[in-house]
């Protein structure tokens, strides 16, 4: 079972986006949203990471350094489906630029 789970950061996602829809602007509630989006990036970096096969153990090391996560993704690759029932490792660096997935 993996510990981060790309579904867990899409539903932080939601709730940022639902306290969005549902509740009064205030400072406050721009600042639980900002740290939901927040958690739900490091939490599908995190995913990413281990989809990789990185170990929890050094996942964990990068604590929550977004921009220590976001190198670590760049410097690993992970499964993609290139066409229908194909799949092939691409660099994970693609999330940070997506203009390489056609390569």
């Amino acid at each position: 079972m993996s510990e981060y789970s790309i579904e867990f950061a899409q539903q932080m996602a939601t709730a940022a986006k639902a306290l969005l829809a549902t509740s009064a602007k205030s400072e406050d509630r721009d600042r639980a949203i900002l740290y939901i989006s927040l958690v739900a990036c490091e939490i599908a970096l995190k995913s990413a990471l281990e989809q990789s096969g990185k170990t929890v153990k050094d996942i964990r090391s990068l604590s929550h350094n977004l921009s220590g996560l976001l190198v670590a993704v760049g410097k690993c690759s992970v499964l993609e489906e290139v066409s229908p029932g194909n799949t092939q490792r691409v660099p994970a660096s693609r999330i940070i630029n997506p203009a390489t997935k056609n390569i």
